[in-house]
């Protein structure tokens, strides 16, 4: 019996997983394409913000003035321009590097603790069940085997840090020494105590390490596998629906067994079978055992987003839960149904709920650390970049959300970065429309709705706005009303990107110059960015906000490296000193 249940139920855990992964990709490739249609303008409409722009489309702003008909000449001759100057900051170079930001998000030791709390308790209990079968296990197996059962600890904090690779490695190895030194020194106490000694500390360091190496490579494949960040955001939801088909399946099949063992049911099966086909029979009745499986997945998306709307984790611990959930069913099917029978899926159950609980009252009570007013970050960028501003987001926006929230107006190229449970389950329902800024009196009610409260493990949200192609432009205006700091991504940027043309108007505009930091390349067409600043800088100067007398930032990033991202970092939370300051003739002649 356990044998059979235990390939069974290693099966279904096997299918729903890679199910759930090729569910996620396609999802939310067809939830991009949802969003790219509905940002198609209609009715000759100018295209809304994210939609693809095709060359050559331009509009004015209200006034009726746009980033056309400015004099070169006029760049730096009289009026507002001659006071314009431009900090540039290199992120490339060896002094950027040197000054760039890896410093731990803030509250990193409470995150630590609260899962480290949870992965011990988890392990607790695997252990407990493992060693009950043997009579006074010695101290060092039961450390051992607790410590290698908590190993899921370590591909967490990874995640929930966002260490790069260095970071993962310092991890990893810490992970593997301090385990075998406990281990070590435990068993060297325990033979002093006996006054006995062997070469045991060392040989248990060797078994610990390779304990812990076979038992993490076949889980470890999997969260590698759901943790693509292509599927992360969907995964835990397409993991729910796909094992409760996969246990109704399971289920069903047992209750096909049992029904062939009483006369009654057994007659009654022959029967339809020979009406129809034994195919037809067996499939028919499993698809009315598939509608309650359904209901109780659609049940369970419901409560997911639900909790999710209501704080109790964030979009991040939430596919952390799904990787414990993933450890936790391979331990049941590879060694806890084997001794225990049915009663294994409970005691791998009671495991999970142990980290659960675990991790969720440490965090309660250990309060949040504010390091301040949270600051919040507005992101804008050239769409059709979709590798690069995926690079950018997971380097930057991830970061600053231990900091203050993410605003942005959704696109197609973070679609797939930026999904939650509650944007999935509104796309999977057909409500998708209900969360658009159709009309200019949906903003306000949009504009209430953004989060700026952090979640429980400090995070802060991302907030996306999904604008209809008559309203992104007066998005954007209220938007920047509620940013402290914008980031803008202008590397690509030409004349043909009309919507960067109108952002960077109202940029200008709108906020102060310190609060703006550029993002440019070789591919940025410097003379036709400074004269759409100069332009908007003389329009500006009768403003209240007027930036006139303080330099703009603007920062040199020709490759996606994680040395030239975190000198970026750096320079939004006002680190470091710029390579030079120009003016906007000067800058125009970096073309």
């Amino acid at each position: 019996m356990g044998s059979t249940m235990n390939g069974q139920l290693l099966y279904i855990f096997a299918v729903a997983i890679l199910d759930a992964a090729i569910l996620s990709w396609v999802a939310l490739h067809w939830y991009r394409r949802t969003v790219s249609r509905r940002m198609r303008p209609e009715n000759g409409e100018t295209p809304a913000r994210g939609a693809d722009l095709r060359a050559g489309v331009q509009w004015s702003d209200a006034e009726g003035t746009g980033a056309e008909g400015v004099d070169a000449e006029g760049v730096d001759a009289e009026g507002a321009g001659a006071e314009v100057q431009v900090a540039v900051f290199r992120a490339d170079d060896d002094s950027a590097a040197k000054a760039s930001v890896r410093d731990w998000p803030a509250g990193w030791r409470r995150i630590a603790v609260g899962y480290c709390v949870g992965a011990a308790l988890f392990s607790a209990v695997i252990t407990t069940a493992v060693l009950s079968g043997m009579p006074s296990p010695p101290l060092s197996a039961i450390f051992g085997t607790w410590w290698i059962n908590a190993w899921p600890v370590v591909p967490t904090l990874i995640l929930l840090l966002l260490l790069d690779r260095r970071g993962a490695l310092g991890v990893v190895v810490t992970y593997l020494l301090a385990g075998s030194a406990a281990l070590a020194i435990l068993t060297l106490l325990v033979q002093a105590y006996r006054w006995s000694f062997s070469s045991a500390p060392l040989t248990n360091m060797f078994w610990l390490t390779a304990g812990i190496l076979l038992t993490a490579y076949l889980p470890l494949s999997l969260l590698l596998l759901s943790g693509w960040r292509r599927i992360r955001a969907v995964m835990p939801l397409a993991l729910a629906s796909t094992l409760c088909f996969g246990l109704g399946l399971l289920v069903f099949r047992h209750a096909i067994v049992a029904a062939f063992n009483a006369p009654a049911s057994r007659d009654l099966l022959l029967d339809l079978a020979v009406m129809t086909s034994h195919q037809v029979a067996y499939y028919s009745l499993y698809m009315v055992l598939a509608l309650p499986a359904g209901w109780l997945a659609w049940s369970l998306l419901k409560v997911l987003a639900a909790s999710y709307e209501r704080k109790k984790f964030s979009d991040v611990q939430l596919v952390v839960d799904c990787w414990w959930l993933i450890v936790t069913a391979e331990t049941i099917t590879v060694s806890l149904v084997t001794a225990y029978g049915l009663a294994g899926i409970g005691i791998g159950l009671a495991a999970f709920g142990a980290y659960r609980v675990g991790t969720f009252a440490t965090l309660r009570l250990i309060p949040v650390r504010s390091a301040g007013t949270p600051k919040r970050l507005l992101l804008l960028r050239v769409f059709g970049h979709q590798a690069r501003t995926e690079s950018l987001f997971d380097r930057i926006a991830q970061r600053w959300r231990f900091r203050g929230p993410v605003q942005l107006i959704a696109g197609t190229d973070l679609a797939m970065r930026t999904a939650d449970p509650g944007d999935m389950l509104a796309f999977v329902g057909g409500r998708l429309r209900d969360v658009y800024v159709t009309t200019s009196s949906d903003l306000p009610d949009r504009l209430a709705r953004i989060d700026v409260r952090p979640d429980p493990d400090g995070r802060f949200r991302i907030n996306e706005l999904y604008c209809a192609a008559r309203t992104w432009q007066e998005t954007l205006g209220e938007l920047l009303t509620l940013n402290d700091v914008v980031l803008m991504d202008l590397r690509g940027f030409t004349r043909n990107n009309a919507g960067c043309v109108f952002e960077l108007e109202r940029l200008v505009a709108q906020m102060s110059a310190d609060s703006i930091v550029l993002v440019c390349d070789k591919t940025t067409d410097y003379k036709e960015l400074s004269k759409l600043l100069a332009e908007a800088w003389r329009r500006a100067a009768g403003g209240a906000s007027a930036p006139h007398g303080a330099a703009l930032t603007l920062v040199t990033i020709e490759r996606n490296s994680r040395a030239a991202l975190d000198a970026l970092m750096g320079r939004l939370l006002g680190r470091g000193e710029p390579h030079r300051v120009l003016t906007l003739s000067e800058l125009a002649a970096l073309a």
